[in-house]
């Protein structure tokens, strides 16, 4: 009744002996999928990286690919967002560049990649945009369809 909408943000860029690919972005799909269509959630927006892709070499990009085949087979409606690589205040990623770019040495970071780094907080602010569009949306139906109802039922 009071969820409508659920934001997936899980994910790694690097796997360990711990914590695989299929660990960290397919059994969470799994599990969320089978949750959401038992909780009657009506929409899942899911966060995925830009490369995505079951057939790809890239194990992380095939991984999260095949997490988002496992999300689109499910029952309850899906946006999938692919952005580029998510830096956020203090993280890995960032600690890593800025050690990096603080150096003596020039260094390229994947030369051949094009796309450019997003901040955590716009991703965020992506998601809540979204999520809020589709339960305004959904209300609306609502409200509109219970119009529709009143004047053809009327009593």
């Amino acid at each position: 009744d009071g969820c409508h909408c659920v934001v997936h943000l899980v994910g790694i860029i690097k796997s360990s002996e711990n914590n695989s690919y299929e660990q960290a972005h397919e059994l969470p799909c799994e599990a969320l999928v089978a949750a959401a269509q038992k909780a009657g959630i009506n929409h899942i927006v899911a966060l995925s990286i830009i490369g995505s892709g079951a057939q790809s070499t890239n194990d992380c990009f095939a991984s999260r690919g095949r997490a988002e085949e496992i999300l689109l087979a499910g029952d309850v409606p899906v946006t999938i967002l692919r952005v580029p690589m998510v830096l956020g205040e203090n993280d890995f990623a960032s600690r890593a560049l800025h050690k990096k770019a603080s150096s003596n040495v020039a260094f390229t970071f994947r030369h051949l990649s094009l796309e450019q780094p997003i901040y955590a907080g716009d991703v965020m602010h992506l998601f809540v945009g979204r999520c809020s569009i589709l339960v305004a949306t959904a209300a609306a139906c609502v409200r509109f369809l219970g119009i529709l109802d009143n004047r053809l039922y009327r009593p």
